[in-house]
């Protein structure tokens, strides 16, 4: 699963089959112009409408001008987490000034969806279900190159940004669970050599990216003993570690609700 995140206006929804004409016809249009926050909305509504059964579009909010917080999310389960699969945040435009990012996103956005029916037709799924990882994409220095750069700024970046996306299946997965199998929601997993904490989502599932090597990997929940295993990561591979927790025995690590 993928989302992107950008700030986008308000308006008044207009016919759905010229919407599908405009949406289609400016893909590649759209790599030499920037867009207004209207034209923003209007292409998003715009392509979750040609691809519902892959795409979900949907506010978590406004901003402090009254916008809609706009996620559009892309998967081949929109709307669902699947336990195990990661997910990717991809987010330009954190500041208003930063058009290049939120342009070049519109434009994977438009990659992504077409080229998975055009893949999909050949029976080939490329759907790829990214982890819940932060991307902030801010791609030049200049704040308003011109837009004749756009599609420049396009090529040099295309592959870097769905490479970095490939990154989210290599590290250290898996699952937390107590001693009969239900899964434990916010158990902290620590990477004794790396710092971060994660915790798990709903159903105990975890991703934790780290460079290839050998690592001490921790799991801690509240009321549980905590469980440490070692744990060697191979380079370009995903190593999957599961914990099963025991509630009262052993050792019981304080936990602090606030990290």
């Amino acid at each position: 699963m993928m989302k992107l995140i950008t700030e986008v206006l308000c308006f008044l929804l207009v016919d759905q089959f010229y919407w599908l004409y405009v949406v289609l016809r400016t893909s590649q249009a759209d790599l030499q112009r920037y867009h207004s926050f209207w034209e923003l909305e209007y292409k998003l509504h715009g392509l979750s409408l040609i691809f519902p059964n892959i795409s979900r579009l949907y506010s978590i909010g406004h901003s402090v001008n009254g916008r809609e917080l706009y996620v559009f999310e892309i998967s081949d389960n929109p709307g669902v987490h699947e336990p195990g699969e990661p997910e990717f945040r991809y987010v330009a435009n954190m500041h208003g000034d930063e058009t290049v990012g939120r342009e070049l996103l519109l434009i994977l956005a438009h990659y992504l969806l077409e080229g998975y029916v055009r893949q999909n037709a050949q029976n080939i799924d490329l759907n790829r279900d990214f982890p819940d990882r932060f991307r902030k994409v801010e791609i030049s220095c200049v704040k308003y190159p011109s837009p004749n750069s756009l599609r420049g700024y396009w090529n040099l970046n295309k592959e870097s940004l769905i490479f970095f996306m490939e990154q989210s299946h290599i590290g250290i997965k898996g699952f937390v669970k107590d001693e009969n199998q239900n899964p434990i929601n916010g158990a902290r997993i620590q990477v004794h050599e790396a710092g971060k904490v994660v915790t798990t989502a709903i159903d105990g599932d975890y991703w934790r990216p780290v460079i290839p090597g050998v690592y001490q990997v921790s799991a801690m929940a509240k009321g549980y003993a905590t469980q440490t295993k070692s744990v060697t990561v191979n380079i370009g591979e995903v190593t999957q570690v599961d914990f099963n927790l025991t509630q009262g025995i052993g050792r019981i690590v304080p936990f602090d609700e606030s990290r």
